[in-house]
């Protein structure tokens, strides 16, 4: 099947920069979850909440999750406890992504357990799953949030289908990362990971369109009212919100901040734009500055867990940025350096998009780009692809799902006869 192609491509490509990277054992064991999840979601669906690999450990409180940790190699789902807190409880699904290195591991962290951010996290092999548990203010159950980081770059963006499905759609979350120590890359970097959300939210709209129209106007109208968008909104003609909800982390601010006045305010303008058309709130961060990572916490937990919406905005170029989705204007924003507010709201999005290119790449030149690395990485692999050996792992792949479907069947049946069931 198309998924069992996709896992089995994803894994290979994982192993292969997890051995150049010294990490083979590691990188191993992570891509034999993940290409095993997908290979169960394909014999089942989509709609249980399934886990890519191993699970992480949690920690926390406060503000953010308390977190647990996730199953290991063989779990493909949360605990049963987890599973039977959320049966009553909110239930969040949230994804991390981004370029590769940019901050996601310890952005995750900081979430869940702030206590152990400043321990080192090692890289993310594919997608990697754990999840945080937090206490409903309302009842003694507890709220879930099940997060999953994706790693590798955009090469392995086909697996964004996996946390991202029709079902969760509803509660779903996305936070992109972005690295300002490489601030030419950014606005690449962004457009291209919200381009690709983007698509994989299409896809799912596209479906609960077909099953259920009124579900689709439901989210419609969510996204609409998260922004503050009123037919009478100045800016209603141009925003045009994401179905889910959308946080962009400039992550790795220190790197940026000593930069001139000048050079710092067309990037961060720019950010400013490209969050406030998508209707994604936007805040900066960075390791050390603990004030800017509670806000991040209170923000995230507002979009997963429901708490209160801090009305708190900071838009001065000079420092770090905090602002709330629908809580900027086009007017506030302003135009960017030879350019007016036309060419940044008439035509398409390419063409909007140019003048914020030009403005940031005359203080910040694109390096290449993650995408045009992947390219390079992707030829290097062709030419030492191997008939036989993809042959035989072809086979195998057969196998393992003979082999999953028969341990699950033979799973169930046991249950099957536990007292107390049936």
């Amino acid at each position: 099947s198309r998924r069992v192609a996709m896992a089995d491509r994803a894994a290979r490509k994982a192993k292969r920069r997890a051995r150049d990277k010294g990490s083979d054992a590691e990188g191993d064991a992570k891509v034999a979850d993940v290409w095993s999840q997908l290979l169960r979601e394909a014999e089942e669906g989509p709609a249980r909440p399934s886990a890519g690999a191993a699970g992480g450990a949690g920690g926390g409180d406060g503000a953010a999750a308390t977190g647990e940790g996730g199953e290991g190699a063989d779990g493909a789902q949360a605990p049963a406890s987890v599973l039977a807190a959320s049966e009553k409880g909110r239930e969040a699904f949230v994804l991390f992504c981004g370029p590769k290195q940019s901050g996601k591991s310890t952005m995750i962290t900081h979430f869940l357990n702030p206590s152990k951010a400043d321990d080192a996290t090692k890289p993310t092999v594919a997608l990697e799953y754990t999840f945080g548990r937090r206490s409903n203010t309302a009842s003694t159950i507890k709220d879930i949030a099940h997060l999953w980081e994706l790693g590798g770059g955009t090469h392995l963006s086909e697996l964004l289908s996996v946390p991202l499905t029709p079902q969760r759609l509803p509660s779903a979350v996305v936070a992109i990362v972005v690295d300002m120590s490489k601030p030419g890359n950014v606005l690449d970097d962004l457009t291209t990971w919200l381009n690709l959300i983007q698509e994989r939210v299409k896809e799912c709209a596209d479906k609960i369109k077909r099953s259920s129209p009124a579900k689709l106007a439901e989210l419609e109208a969510a996204a609409r009212e998260r922004c503050g968008l009123t037919d009478a909104h100045p800016d209603a003609r141009v925003v045009e919100p994401c179905l889910v909800p959308l946080v962009i982390i400039a992550a790795k601010y220190d790197a940026f901040h000593d930069e001139e006045s000048a050079r710092r305010k067309p990037l961060m303008q720019a950010l400013r734009y490209v969050a406030h058309v998508h209707g994604a709130a936007l805040i900066c961060t960075h390791r050390r500055e603990k004030n800017l990572l509670a806000h991040f916490r209170v923000m995230l937990n507002h979009f997963v867990f429901g708490t209160e919406r801090k009305k708190t905005v900071a838009v001065d170029p000079a420092k770090p940025m905090l602002v709330q989705a629908g809580a900027d204007t086009l007017e506030a924003i302003g135009a960017p350096p030879g350019a007016t507010l036309t060419d940044v709201t008439e035509g398409t999005t390419t063409a909007r998009m140019a003048p914020w290119r030009r403005a940031v790449a005359a203080y910040f030149p694109p390096a290449a780009s993650e995408a045009e690395e992947d390219k390079r990485a992707e030829d290097e692999e062709a030419r030492w692809m191997e008939p036989t050996v993809d042959a035989m792992r072809a086979q195998k792949n057969e196998e393992l799902q003979r082999y999953v479907k028969e341990a699950e069947r033979k799973l169930r049946l046991e249950a099957s006869k536990k007292p107390g069931r049936g």
